[in-house]
């Protein structure tokens, strides 16, 4: 991912309760939090990050029980994430 214009490594991990946190691990700092859904009994199941596209991050829910997951993108390479199914 690209931060303060440089390549850097993040963590990503998502909640219980449907939560998913990004954090810059050489600040230790939560630097975005979001919900996919808005409901508060949805886990996430699983965040994968593309091998080829670092900036593509699929998301797995608890409600997905058709096998769908959700693809999360920053088109900016920025911090503000839009959710697409």
């Amino acid at each position: 991912m690209v931060l303060e214009s440089k390549r850097t490594n993040i963590l990503v991990s998502g909640g219980i309760r449907g939560e998913i946190r990004m954090f810059h691990p050489n600040h230790k700092v939560c630097f975005h939090e979001w919900r996919p859904v808005d409901k508060k009994n949805i886990a996430v199941n699983s965040l994968v990050f593309h091998s080829e596209r670092p900036s593509w991050l699929f998301c797995k829910l608890t409600i997905s029980n058709d096998f769908s997951v959700s693809v999360i993108h920053d088109g900016n390479d920025e911090s503000a994430f839009v959710a697409a199914q």
